[in-house]
């Protein structure tokens, strides 16, 4: 049996970085962790193992040639990346209201 995985991309206006993870953290009863990469334009979160699937707490970030990483949502300064994890916390993410879909896709 073929299995899909949801990869999606949400966007948030209001918060900082910091406070988009420790909200996620609240809602989904997961931890996250603070790594450093440059290939992500600094600092960003990522969830543990507990979903069976990833989230990312990343910046809208402005790479060495003026562009941003989702130049579609300039408005979103945080980006959160959701891939594989349960409908259970899709719905959840989603009946926030913080968090705006900006793109889903199911491969």
């Amino acid at each position: 049996m073929l299995v899909k995985t949801i990869y999606n991309l949400y966007g948030v206006e209001s918060l900082n970085l910091s406070e988009v993870a420790s909200e996620l953290s609240r809602l989904l009863n997961v931890n996250f962790s603070r790594r450093e990469s440059s290939y992500k334009g600094g600092e960003y979160f990522v969830s543990d193992s507990n979903l069976k699937g990833k989230v990312s707490v990343e910046n809208n970030w402005i790479d060495e040639d003026g562009y941003l990483s989702e130049p579609g949502y300039a408005k979103c300064a945080v980006l959160v990346y959701v891939n594989g994890v349960s409908p259970e916390v899709l719905d959840i993410i989603s009946v926030s209201g913080l968090f705006r879909l900006l793109r889903s896709e199911e491969i």
